[in-house]
């Protein structure tokens, strides 16, 4: 009978520990490898590289790991009626409740990034707490979205509502626009109804303290002149803007 020698049993348990430390390592570097791909490498608060509907497991996974509303006061979270645009499609209901949500990392959010050549960010949950649907943010009963600022396969960048079923992601709405009010300050996240909408810039980046003055009573005088126009018209503006909170002060998606 032969027996191995201590060396030989040093060697082989060597040899596997090794073999152990090797696997490890590789089962690391894939996991680190699909993170990059998902491209929320360095934490949710970095956002989403890539398009929602072709990056399907890392949005459910990026939804995942976001807390909405944590770091939020009452204030900063939105629940209310809001009307509908054809009562017929609201299941002949005028107004339907909603709640708004703003992401934990909303405020460290760059939009000008996002939409141009940066990751994309989840901003906001939006949950329908009543059972028929929402026609104006095209949300069945009782649905949850969620608001996208980045990439949206055949939009470009742009703003969109998401819902995911099944893990699926699956746009439910292009916001007809976005702005920007510039002359906000950073807060805690938060977000806000504004009808008709709140803000006009274009531009994120802040203004100088000459040009803001200057400007500032010519805006006053625009806005007031247009506000009261839409209250001659016949018939009254469903315009509103969801303001969220973001690294600039507030940015607004417009519906």
């Amino acid at each position: 009978m032969r027996t191995s020698s201590p060396r030989h049993s040093t060697v082989r348990l060597l040899f596997g520990t090794v073999s152990v430390v090797i696997t490890l390592v590789a089962f690391g570097s894939i996991t680190a490898s699909r993170a990059a791909g998902q491209g929320i490498q360095g934490g949710p608060k970095d956002g989403l590289g890539g398009q929602p509907e072709v990056n399907a497991s890392g949005m459910a996974d990026y939804v995942q790991r976001i807390d909405f509303g944590a770091g939020s006061d009452p204030s900063g979270i939105f629940e209310g009626n809001l009307a509908c645009g054809v009562p017929a499609n609201c299941g002949g209901r005028d107004s339907v409740r909603i709640r708004i949500v703003p992401s934990n990392y909303a405020t460290s959010a760059d939009w000008d990034r996002a939409l141009n050549n940066g990751n994309g960010y989840i901003v906001a949950k939006v949950s329908n707490l009543e059972g028929v649907r929402y026609d104006r943010l095209n949300l069945d009963g009782y649905g949850v979205g969620y608001v996208w600022v980045g990439d949206s396969q055949g939009l470009g960048r742009t703003v969109a509502l998401y819902g995911l079923k099944s893990g699926v992601p699956k746009r439910l709405l292009k916001f007809k626009g976005h702005t920007f009010c510039r002359n906000s300050t950073p807060q805690a996240p938060a977000v806000h109804i504004n009808t008709p909408s709140k803000c006009t810039d274009t531009n994120s980046m802040p203004m100088g303290a000459a040009s803001q003055a200057s400007i500032e009573p010519f805006t006053a005088l625009a806005s007031y002149v247009v506000k009261r126009v839409a209250r001659m018209l016949a018939q009254p503006s469903l315009d509103s803007g969801l303001w969220i909170s973001c690294s600039s002060g507030c940015c607004e998606a417009q519906f």
